[in-house]
């Protein structure tokens, strides 16, 4: 059977028209990994897509890792094109290519406190798809956020009759690359979050309410 191959970096090839593509392969048996290669290739003015793959023997027990190079060649120079392999996209950098994010894209926003990155300090987070959060405070460096879970308990549109209570948690974050979580409260104040980062600016928590 034909499996997708686990795409690990990207580089720029020899050539003006080709990449070179690192992928991780199952191994370990004769019925593993064998024979990685693009099998679909489209160039368009702005991006490049195509498929790397391998062949493996469906059930195959594959107790080792193995590493193989595949080369991409496209028509036509590759440039600075976004290259999208496996529905992964990867930007130019350099004489490499770097993953884009999910969520940010491959050229994040300057601003720290913009929407996508608001969405990936939320994205990891456990909780309902739907919940509803509110911005107390961004600086760049420093996020406050609140998170009701309950917000759409009752659909998009309340449903007749049904009405569901807030459930609120305050989330304390600190931009390190990206957004990571600190700490998280329902109580007033500094507290939860000066417990685990003493730096974090008081001014910016010594106010804040309870959350329910």
């Amino acid at each position: 059977m034909t499996v997708q191959a686990t795409v690990t970096a990207v580089h720029r090839g020899p050539d003006p028209t080709t990449l070179l593509v690192d992928v991780d392969l199952p191994a370990g048996a004769p019925a593993c990994a064998r024979n990685p290669q693009i099998t679909y290739l489209e160039v368009g003015d702005q991006i490049i897509w195509a498929n790397v793959v391998h062949e493996q023997q469906a059930g195959a027990d594959c107790p080792d890792r193995a590493t193989a190079v595949v080369t991409l060649t496209s028509p036509s120079p590759i440039g600075d094109r976004i290259v999208v392999l496996n529905q992964q996209a990867w930007a130019p950098d350099g004489d490499s290519y770097r993953r884009c994010d999910p969520t940010l894209g491959c050229d994040p926003p300057a601003d720290h406190c913009a929407s996508a990155w608001m969405d990936q300090a939320t994205g990891g987070l456990d909780i309902p798809r739907h919940s509803a959060r509110r911005v107390e405070f961004c600086d760049g460096t420093w996020l406050v956020i609140t998170i009701d879970v309950n917000a759409a308990v009752c659909g998009a549109e309340p449903r007749p009759g049904c009405s569901a209570p807030a459930d609120i948690t305050r989330y304390f974050l600190r931009f390190d690359t990206r957004w990571q979580v600190l700490a998280t409260t329902r109580a007033a104040g500094c507290a939860a979050v000066l417990a685990v980062e003493p730096t974090f600016p008081i001014a910016v928590c010594e106010r804040l309410p309870a959350t329910g």
